[in-house]
């Protein structure tokens, strides 16, 4: 596991700086106007995508005997949903000026119908790697398609393609990542067509559907909301700083997720308790998100000044409430996967629904303050999701809550010694995004060595597994 993570991390840090660079050199070419029109296409189109979402990836995964008429079912549901989805979203680019009242949304609407098929190619490759546990070659895959697919979008921004450039770098990531998935594991690719076993992987792909897609379909109304009631300007500026939350999110708590719900999936094959390595899991999660997230919210102001200049300063309150969401997503992390792993996913999906349309109104309602407003709507539904999932957490783990506490209780008491000298340096300069850079730089440094020193002290399960990590490369150096 300890390779997995080296791998995937890796694979998210080049792909952490390559979508910062990117979105910064986008920003100083890019208006919040143009990116707000490939915002709202790749909402509309995402609405429309969430008929893929059958989470046959993880049914692969999970499956104890996966038989080749069983591959070959999960191949041609996929294909199927992915050639009839390309129709529906080039069909809803035909009308998609009228809806928007903005004729820029269709081309973008129309490069993107090309995606699906292109990854429906590549979907047995690479989720078979990924069950395989050869999450190198998953990094590998990622990385040069990452790489291959920002090139391209700031190479087209440069041309002059305007919001044109997302679209055909999205195109381009997505053809570098099936060639790359098919040549690093041709014998995964051979699927015959067949429906043998449709029965079982319907049951499974309606559940998922009704879970992902409900939090996804309202998800994109949400965007598309907020593009309605204050403009697209003002859903460019919120999408900006959702895409930072996101790059942070995705590249860290997302790939270890990803890598803990296989092992977990192996485990559970295996006869394994799932509730000491969930608990331990969940330690590490907190342990180093926590600090991450509110540590990012302390300097939103500096760091949107620095990395994307002055005229996109003010989303930076907007990114401070967003990394408060960050924190309550960490609490009940992977929620969803241990709802999958038992085999609970029709109990997920009645959640979902419920958790989706109560944050749906709250949102809607917050959209018609401010960008602000909105963000502040998603730690209300964070808090919500907190208590919906919390009870079940417990009981398919097998944990108590004084178990939960008492990791909450350690991670908490470390975040708050390592984001504490950012604290002090932003009140002493009035929270002002010019604050200069020294005395940051100063105080994350310190905060860094106080977080290990906590963790050190406490005992912190983080502590020992940085040292496990870290005892081999000591040893060649000192060797």
């Amino acid at each position: 596991m300890r390779k997995s993570i080296g791998w995937m991390a890796g694979s998210q840090a080049i792909y952490f700086i390559l979508q910062l660079v990117s979105s910064v050199v986008l920003a100083r070419i890019l208006t919040p106007y143009e990116v707000g029109i490939f915002a709202v296409a790749f909402a509309a189109s995402g609405l429309i995508s969430i008929i893929q979402s059958l989470g046959l990836n993880n049914y692969l995964i999970r499956e104890k005997n996966l038989t080749a008429e069983l591959s070959s079912t999960v191949f041609s549901i996929n294909l199927g949903v992915a050639i009839v989805l390309a129709f529906i979203i080039a069909g809803f680019g035909l009308v998609s000026g009228a809806v928007f009242n903005e004729p820029a949304v269709r081309p973008v609407l129309f490069c993107l119908a090309i995606i699906p098929i292109i990854t429906a190619a590549g979907f047995m490759p690479l989720t078979l790697l990924e069950r395989d546990g050869d999450f190198k070659a998953v990094s590998i895959i990622k990385m040069l398609a990452t790489a291959s697919g920002t090139i391209a979008t700031v190479a087209f921004a440069v041309a002059g393609q305007s919001y044109m450039s997302f679209a055909y770098g999205q195109i381009i990531a997505a053809l570098i990542s099936t060639a790359m998935a098919i040549g690093l594991a041709p014998h995964h690719a051979r699927v015959k067509v067949g429906f043998d076993n449709w029965r079982d992987v319907h049951r499974f792909s309606i559940n998922v559907l009704a879970t992902l897609g409900i939090s996804r379909v309202f998800s994109r109304l949400q965007d598309m909301a907020l593009g309605r009631l204050l403009g697209l300007a003002a859903l460019g500026l919120y999408s900006r700083s959702g895409n930072i939350f996101s790059m942070l999110w995705d590249s860290v708590f997302l790939v270890i997720c990803r890598i803990m719900f296989v092992d977990f999936a192996a485990g559970i094959r295996a006869g394994l308790p799932i509730g000491p390595r969930y608990q331990n899991a969940l330690a590490l999660f907190t342990a180093l998100m926590w600090p991450t997230f509110l540590g990012l919210g302390v300097l939103s102001g500096p760091f949107v000044l620095l990395i994307y200049g002055a005229k996109w300063v003010s989303i930076a309150m907007c990114l401070s409430i967003l990394c408060v969401v960050g924190v309550f997503n960490t609490a009940i992390a992977m929620a969803w996967d241990l709802f999958i792993i038992a085999d609970e996913t029709g109990r997920q999906a009645r959640f979902e629904f419920v958790r989706s349309i109560v944050g749906f109104v709250v949102f809607s309602a917050a959209c018609f303050i401010s960008i602000e407003a909105a963000a502040m709507a998603k730690v209300i539904d964070a808090i919500f999701a907190c208590v919906l999932y919390m009870p079940h957490i417990r009981r398919i783990t097998d944990s108590q809550y004084r178990d939960m506490f008492a990791i909450y209780l350690r991670s908490g008491i470390a975040t708050s010694v390592a984001i504490a000298p950012a604290i002090i340096v932003m009140a002493w300069h009035g929270w002002a995004a010019t604050t200069p850079l020294v005395p940051i730089v100063l105080a994350v440094g310190i905060g860094i060595a106080l977080w290990g020193i906590a963790l050190r002290l406490l005992k912190h399960p983080l502590f020992f597994e940085i040292k496990s990590a870290l005892k081999p490369v000591l040893a060649r150096v000192t060797g």
